[in-house]
């Protein structure tokens, strides 16, 4: 009685062995977590020390901690490095965390979406659409949002070429990893013509140079007065994400499994229809070309083509089998 409600000792070693893996894969997050934030500490120390003016990491925690409200009666910084430290340094050092984050969390959503480790946003052309969008406000100076028009345009050309990328990858109503990566090239190839032939065509030196320096990115222009925007579209960002962790997950599994029945349908008793209706098992398939144990093909009403029910998750007897054919024998007949 006891053996039958514990299991039996190969079960119970399973189970054991399950355990002791989660909870090494728990510590072993811990520890990576903790690492990696200590890493990020001395990073933003070292980007708020060095500089044109050299801060002592003594003074640099100082001014920090007397910026956040400690009270230092004797301070032995200037003013000038308090300043440098606190508004010239911080929102860079805060600019490259929350860039580090959102590319962080967009690496891993397009992973799942493409089952591909090297994925990128260049592979669907979400790169190329933004250099394209804040290009053209660079060479036309277009100022419609006034200071944040080229981020505007960046993030509007990014979202135009992954829109064109989901269009042109649909196909009969569904959309594969592989023909979204090949759309991706596609569209990527085209826009990055787009840009280059609008760089050979302007006439202005100092547009080239502009896009050259945006290309290639820099923290510079951050201030504490813009540094909120960066900071919401990450946090909107992780929280959209977060809400298809499950869809996510789903997908990196397999498209199979994002597009599986979770309420499978055992042989024999076909399945409900929109109608309401449900359709036994009548679609006949050739000698020799039969399905894998335990899968039926379901035929539904109006000449549509069949479909397939996955197995249930116990084993299929022989009995059933039986019971399943006399069904599908006496339905044929009551239907003659």
């Amino acid at each position: 009685m006891t053996q039958a409600a514990t299991g039996t000792p190969a079960e119970e070693a399973v189970r054991r062995r399950k355990a002791d893996e989660s909870g090494a894969g728990r510590t072993k997050l811990a520890v990576t977590l903790l690492v990696l934030t200590a890493l990020l500490l001395v990073s933003a120390m070292a980007g708020l020390a060095i500089g044109s003016v050299q801060v002592p990491p003594g003074q640099v925690w100082g001014i920090v901690t007397h910026a956040l409200g400690a009270g230092w009666q004797h301070p032995d910084w200037s003013r000038a490095r308090e300043t440098i430290v606190v508004d010239v340094r911080a929102p860079r050092v805060l600019l490259g965390a929350v860039t580090g984050a959102g590319l962080a969390v967009i690496g891993t959503a397009l992973q799942a979406l493409l089952r591909n480790p090297l994925a990128e946003p260049y592979l669907l052309g979400v790169s190329s659409g933004a250099s394209l969008g804040a290009v053209s406000v660079i060479v036309f100076r277009v100022t419609l949002f006034g200071p944040v028009s080229l981020s505007v345009a960046a993030f509007m050309g990014a979202l135009g070429a992954l829109l064109l990328v989901y269009a042109t990858a649909r196909t009969g109503g569904r959309i594969t990893s592989s023909r979204l990566v090949l759309s991706g090239v596609a569209i990527a190839a085209v826009l990055t013509a787009l840009l280059d032939l609008l760089l050979l065509t302007t006439d202005r030196g100092n547009e080239a140079r502009a896009v050259l320096a945006w290309t290639l990115g820099g923290l510079g222009g951050v201030n504490w007065g813009t540094l909120w925007l960066p900071s919401t579209a990450l946090l909107l960002g992780v929280g959209v994400l977060l809400a298809q962790a499950r869809n996510l997950n789903l997908l990196l599994a397999g498209e199979e499994a994002a597009t599986r029945d979770p309420h499978p349908t055992t042989p024999g008793r076909g399945l409900r229809s929109r109608g309401g209706s449900r359709h036994p098992s009548t679609h006949r398939r050739p000698a020799g070309d039969l399905p894998p144990r335990g899968v039926t093909f379901v035929s539904h009403s109006g000449g549509a083509s069949p479909s397939v029910a996955f197995p249930a998750r116990r084993p299929v007897t022989l009995s059933e089998n039986l019971v399943a054919a006399a069904r599908t024998v006496r339905g044929e007949l009551s239907g003659s």
